[in-house]
């Protein structure tokens, strides 16, 4: 990892509320992203930022459905990157009783982390597929690229 990119969101107008839950699971509050960039400035940074690069994170579905979602919200077209989950190479190659993030992480030998902290948790998955690269001595991420719809992104 040699650059990292961070930034919290202020939702819009009628997408704006706070569920407890999610409050209890990732620590943001409104009060923290009052004065935080709308996703139609941030996005463009992410855009500039990862430019044509491979996407990792340890849930593709997700994570690329939450970028999606907030595209779709802006008017935005979402990237067009190749995605890899670490979660479904962790299942395919680790023989464990869990395959969440944090439970992955330590079992490859990885530092702790804040776990839901978004960049705590993209560092997490950028190790691990560090860590699997090696161990398994993967030298082409192509065949482990997420397909979608048919089509590979």
């Amino acid at each position: 990892m040699v650059e990292r990119f961070s930034s919290l969101v202020r939702p819009p107008a009628g997408l704006d509320y706070f569920e407890y839950r999610n409050i209890q699971v990732h620590g943001i509050y409104p009060e923290d992203v009052v004065r935080a960039p709308r996703w139609a400035r941030v996005a463009g940074q992410v855009e500039d930022f990862i430019g044509d690069d491979l996407l990792v994170a340890h849930n593709v579905p997700f994570d690329r459905s939450v970028i999606e979602q907030a595209n779709t919200v802006c008017g935005l077209e979402p990237p067009k990157n190749k995605w890899v989950c670490t979660l479904r190479l962790s299942k395919a190659h680790l023989d464990l009783t869990s395959h969440r993030l944090p439970s992955v992480s330590a079992h490859l030998g990885l530092s702790p982390f804040q776990h839901h902290d978004a960049s705590a948790d993209a560092e997490a998955a950028a190790g691990i597929l560090l860590a699997l690269t090696d161990l398994l001595d993967i030298t082409d991420l192509s065949k482990h690229v997420s397909v979608r719809r048919g089509r590979q992104n």
